[in-house]
């Protein structure tokens, strides 16, 4: 019997309680690797006043974490067909915020390269590679709908992030500035870890 047949509308918003909070966490999980990743050329600016360091080659650090990345999406794709998404996703969310507090308390040149890759590797394969993949499992029948709702944390995160790092280089210092990604990408990690277990529909 056809979904139509049995009253099945794969356009009903009507996800229930836990459905929503899947779908905030969903669009934070967008919304958080694509906000720091548009923050990095105000973050040189910072460090080069502070420490002298060359924004030029900081940034190139970026694109090295982009080719990174895709070797991180190849891991993915190999792993993602054995274990499941949500523990690959709790392991890259722990790892990215792991670097990410690393990045901004360090004052050593090389470390901060290191940590912008590895934060670039990490966050653009949680949000991109396994974040999609759990929306599928979550709403195996609405994918598509949720989908298209939850992406609206991308360009959210293009309009607003220097001010998210302005007002945490503001009231925390350079060291601290990143602190409300951390803050954000840590509740992200705890609903995933506490919520998002099962499939819904």
């Amino acid at each position: 019997m056809s979904d139509k047949k049995m009253g099945y509308n794969p356009n009903s918003m009507n996800f229930g309680a836990k459905g929503w909070l899947f779908c905030l966490f969903s669009a934070l999980v967008f919304f958080i690797p694509t906000a720091l990743g548009s923050t990095w050329q105000m973050a040189v600016v910072y460090w080069e006043a502070a420490y002298g360091w060359n924004q030029v080659f900081i940034l190139n650090m970026v694109t090295v974490g982009g080719l990174f990345t895709v070797i991180g999406a190849f891991l993915c794709g190999i792993l993602v067909t054995k274990r499941s998404p949500r523990k690959l996703a709790i392991i890259w969310s722990a790892a990215y915020i792991i670097f990410l507090v690393i990045v901004g308390l360090s004052e050593s040149l090389p470390l901060t390269c290191v940590c912008i890759v590895a934060v670039t590797m990490f966050g653009s394969n949680w949000c991109y590679n396994l974040n999609p993949v759990i929306v599928s499992n979550w709403f195996p029948r609405k994918k598509g709908l949720v989908m298209g709702i939850v992406t609206m944390g991308i360009p959210l995160a293009a309009g607003i992030t220097t001010k998210i790092l302005t007002w945490g280089f503001n009231n925390f210092g350079i060291r601290l500035m990143f602190i409300p990604y951390v803050v954000m990408a840590a509740i992200a990690l705890v609903v995933l870890i506490l919520f998002v277990t099962v499939q819904s529909g």
